[in-house]
């Protein structure tokens, strides 16, 4: 609804590109192309090159966390602005090409797998705050475009702890507390017998905004690990740069 509400908006007051300026859409579909032609493989752990995606092979031992890891690209320039907008001023047609981005970022993954988005859950003051929830939002955006299912059954936010401020240190001791397994999934883990009684996705997208130290999508992988999840790809927006 709030989509299609905006959607009305724009024909009167239309959506410029924030990449080239041309008048319709707030990220034209030109500069989505020109954007995924772009390889931007760089590992978001150790920032070197990495031979596909965002994870190199090294790292992808060293943690054993996630398969892989997919980034639009650095958080700067006009995906900074499309991102901060969306995220920050409401500007709710960007969800759309934020979508599309990502869509075509996974497009060459194993479809033979049962794949499920399991969104990192925003705060709920920060929900309040802007009136909607931008990462469940583009996640069922996402989901449409790919064909997939969202899963927003496992992870919930404890508390109204923002990382905005914090330090790395900071940020990982904060969402190991705040961000945890649903109540059912945490009783499942408690009791074996209710466990296989869940339904556990094989493969699961863990999807968030912004990759700034890692921590927040780190202690989501171990908590879909810990549940029997095989295999976790991590995928973000935009990561920010060192």
């Amino acid at each position: 609804m709030l989509l299609l509400i905006d959607d009305i908006l724009g024909l009167l007051s239309p959506h410029i590109c924030k990449e080239c300026g041309s008048i319709g859409a707030t990220y034209c579909r030109r500069c989505i192309f020109n954007t995924i032609k772009r390889n931007d493989h760089i590992c978001l752990y150790c920032r070197q090159p990495a031979e596909h995606n965002n994870l190199c092979d090294s790292c992808c031992k060293k943690y054993h966390l996630f398969d892989d890891v997919i980034a639009i690209g650095p958080r700067k320039g006009s995906l900074k602005s499309l991102v901060g907008d969306y995220k920050y001023n409401s500007e709710l047609a960007s969800c759309r090409p934020i979508a599309e981005l990502l869509a075509a970022k996974i497009a060459g993954l194993n479809r033979h797998d049962e794949i499920e988005i399991v969104p990192i859950p925003t705060i709920s003051a920060h929900v309040r705050q802007r009136g909607f929830d931008h990462t469940c939002m583009v996640a069922k955006q996402l989901a449409k475009l790919a064909n997939l299912r969202v899963n927003n059954k496992i992870l919930i936010r404890a508390d109204n702890s923002s990382q905005h401020t914090l330090s790395g240190k900071e940020r990982r001791t904060c969402i190991t507390k705040s961000l945890v397994l649903s109540e059912k999934y945490q009783r499942a883990i408690e009791d074996d017998d209710e466990m296989t009684s869940l339904p556990i996705p094989r493969t699961v997208i863990v999807l968030d905004d912004i990759w700034t130290t890692g921590a927040t999508m780190e202690t989501a992988a171990k908590l879909l690990r810990s549940i029997g999840v095989q295999k976790i790809i991590g995928l973000v927006v935009l990561y920010q740069p060192k």
